[in-house]
């Protein structure tokens, strides 16, 4: 550095500031444990259907008498269906399980429940964490067995509702199959207003130019099913040999086959006329007075609602009215599902004269069942 006239304040003494100076010494020191790395959660990876051998059949409605029908042969044919190698989920309370196992909680905090009227006074839905524990019980006892549930409560799902059913069932590994009756857009808008008026206070104004919004149905909801799915969802006509139908389907399944002695019929009635046009204007004087007495107004109800007589069909006016909306229902059911036919169905209907004019004979029966309801309530006090 001095011979190559490098000033000794440049490279010697604690101010200096060469960089060969400050270099320090390379000390060998023992190589430290490199940092673990974060351990990677597993992703949950839904099983393949049928991983775990389970197979189920979900029939999910839609609403109406056929219900009752198959209700009824699944408990007489209980010890056939297990020979064949079918278990039936007979849990009382299976409906309210599988609705609120995987319902919104907006719609559960809404309170928008189908089995809403069968709840009894402070009773609360189950919760969805013993909903699903109690569906997953079922599944793990069928040991070998298909099992079957009826869950028409699932028909009012929505599309996302029905996406969670589908990846739950597929995260238990179960091979699920979805069956669907559905009646025919103008047996079904005929079906309805036999329910209404028993059920939802439906009232001869509510016939009227905004009937449609009142009325309204829709079957769309049959594509959220299809997409989820796939080719294990079908639909069958709810008229045409139901419990037929899910034996066949059962069967397809691996089930052995089944003995059927007799298709069973449903045992609910249609709703007769006179029925019909006693409630519908029982409806509207409740609507407008108000019930002084309820349980007053149910035994009337439920008397009027017994009513024989000629089979209703809707008046030509609210037919029309419903044109639009039954054209539209149909042609879904056919380009879609292939059920029904192209055109619009020919629905009977009723001379608007008949269905608001009331005859001496339907006046008679009006009395009579009143009176009757009358006697009997007299007798039991």
């Amino acid at each position: 550095m001095r011979t190559a006239a490098i000033p000794p304040a440049a490279w010697s003494g604690y101010s200096s500031h060469s960089i060969f100076h400050h270099v320090r010494p390379i000390v060998d020191r023992e190589p430290s444990s490199p940092a673990p790395k974060p351990r990677q959660r597993a992703m949950e990876k839904p099983a393949e259907p049928g991983a775990s051998g389970r197979k189920l059949l979900l029939n999910i409605g839609m609403p109406g008498a056929h219900c009752v029908a198959i209700q009824k042969w699944t408990s007489e044919q209980h010890a056939q269906l297990s020979a064949s190698g079918v278990a039936c989920w007979r849990h009382p309370d299976r409906e309210k399980l599988m609705f609120m196992g995987f319902a919104s909680d907006r719609r559960i905090a809404s309170g928008d429940l189908p089995f809403a009227r069968s709840l009894r006074q402070g009773e609360s839905p189950p919760t969805q964490e013993a909903a699903r524990e109690a569906l997953e019980t079922f599944l793990e006892t069928l040991d070998g067995h298909i099992g079957y549930v009826d869950a028409v409560s699932l028909w009012s799902f929505t599309a996302d509702e029905v996406r969670l059913l589908q990846s739950q069932l597929s995260t238990w590994g179960v091979e699920a199959h979805v069956l669907c009756f559905v009646y025919k857009p103008d047996a079904y808008f005929t079906a309805l207003i036999e329910r209404q008026t028993r059920t939802a206070g439906l009232a001869l104004s509510d016939l009227g130019v905004g009937v449609a919004r009142k009325l309204r149905f829709s079957y769309s909801r049959l594509t959220a099913w299809a997409e989820a799915f796939q080719d294990r969802f079908s639909i069958g006509d709810a008229a045409d040999r139901p419990t037929s139908r899910i034996s066949d389907l059962l069967i397809g399944m691996g089930a052995t086959p089944i003995d059927r002695p007799g298709e069973a019929s449903a045992s609910s009635k249609a709703a007769s006329l006179t029925s019909i046009k006693a409630l519908l204007a029982l409806n509207e004087t409740l609507r407008k007075n108000g019930e002084t007495s309820p349980r007053y107004a149910s035994l009337l109800t439920s008397a009027l609602a017994s009513m024989e007589g000629p089979r209703f069909v809707p008046p030509e006016t609210l037919t029309l009215r419903m044109h639009s909306l039954l054209t539209q229902e149909n042609a879904l059911l056919y380009d879609r599902f292939g059920l029904s036919s192209k055109e619009e169905n020919a629905s009977e209907r009723m001379d608007d004269h008949r269905f608001l004019y009331w005859t001496p004979e339907e006046v008679g029966e009006l009395l009579s069942a009143i009176n009757a309801m009358l006697l009997e309530r007299e007798t039991k006090n």
